[in-house]
């Protein structure tokens, strides 16, 4: 197998000094043992494979170049070598390891799911991006790792720590495969999220990452994860004109009151800040105001006359205040409900003492 093809890409973003320019970007090559670096243009870029096409238009790049034939889809336990240049260093890393598993899933920061071909070859630090080789010394597939950070919520221990971007490498020094799998037991992968469950709240966690291409270390203190819902709370409720909002709770999600949206929502993100909750419009009474307001059942009611609505108090403070001669709410998926005050006001209007 020869390398004379192999190349390391040099990445940067540059700016043309007007503030309300777009960055260009800016791209270098350079081969196995040649310490000349070559201006490369960027053809074309695929987001959703996390891929691009670049051409160098110096002829002494090419010099000596040959192409590297294109194999086909391996098979379990076929052996594979990965190729590629570790961050920070200058020479060629080769690692080997057999395929473990082929599957669809999401390449890096693309956003759609594509085939995944999994190894067990290990994949150091600035590595990914490299070929990967079959026994015939055909290419295979672009190698690739790390749990991308596609967002850090503002609630959360990494906040000051981690930036969106991010690629997580490690955990307490534990290599993290691109699939979010780290060893277990004896030639075993578990999930990232086993290491993180054996952790406590106080306890601090050293990971490691990339950023921008270049390789660090942070470390980070783990504190108790906000939840949009506490059930100590889950019978707070209000009524204004047949329109019955309650904050969604674990108990509400359990009985099925709320869509499959607001569920995931609810389990698999964090709120904004302490005390933020998803308010829903539990029930519609029958009332002559809400005449055909009754599919609005068990949607998160977002604003208020266009204010954000932050939690059950927050409505319930803005509707005391409001002067206005109608009451409109806004609903998720652009749904509206519009009532008259007066005649709301007149309504049973009760709020859990809790919440006063």
């Amino acid at each position: 197998m020869s390398f004379d093809s192999i190349v390391k890409v040099f990445c940067s973003y540059l700016s043309s000094g007007r503030q309300d320019s777009n960055l260009v970007l800016n791209v270098k090559v350079q081969r196995w043992g040649d310490d000349t670096k070559y201006v490369a243009k960027v053809l074309t870029r695929a987001f959703d494979c996390d891929l691009a096409l670049l051409s160098v238009e110096n002829k002494q790049f090419w010099k000596g170049a040959k192409p590297i034939p294109l194999g086909h889809l391996p098979h379990l336990q076929d052996e594979v070598t990965v190729v590629g240049y570790p961050i920070s260093e200058h020479s060629i890393s080769v690692t080997k390891g057999i395929v473990s598993r082929i599957e669809v899933k999401s390449y890096g920061q693309g956003a759609s799911n594509l085939l995944c071909i999994q190894i067990d070859a290990a994949i150091n630090h600035g590595n990914h991006g490299g070929p990967v080789f079959n026994n015939h010394g055909e290419c295979i597939g672009v190698a690739f790792r790390g749990v991308l950070v596609r967002r850090v919520e503002p609630t959360s221990s990494a906040k000051n720590v981690l930036k969106q971007g991010d690629l997580i490498v490690s955990f307490d020094e534990v290599p993290v495969s691109f699939a979010g799998t780290v060893p277990f037991r004896s030639n075993e992968l578990v999930g990232l999220d086993h290491l993180v469950s054996q952790k406590f709240v106080g306890d601090k966690v050293a990971l490691g990452i990339i950023r921008a291409g270049d390789f660090m270390k942070v470390e980070m203190v783990l504190n108790t994860q906000v939840s949009y819902y506490d059930d100590e709370h889950w019978s707070s409720y209000l009524v204004i004109g047949g329109l019955m909002f309650t904050p969604l709770s674990e108990s509400l999600i359990q009985e099925g009151q709320c869509s499959l949206g607001l569920e995931a929502k609810a389990r698999y993100t964090l709120p904004s800040f302490k005390g933020e909750q998803i308010v829903i419009l539990f029930k519609v009474l029958p009332n002559e105001l809400n005449v055909g307001y009754e599919h609005l059942n068990t949607l998160q009611v977002l604003k208020f006359h266009g204010t954000r609505i932050r939690n059950i108090r927050h409505l319930t403070y803005l509707i005391d205040r409001c002067e206005d001669k109608f009451l409109v709410f806004e609903f998720e998926n652009n749904f509206i409900a519009v009532l008259e005050r007066g005649a709301a006001m007149d309504t049973q209007y009760e709020i859990s003492d809790d919440l006063l």
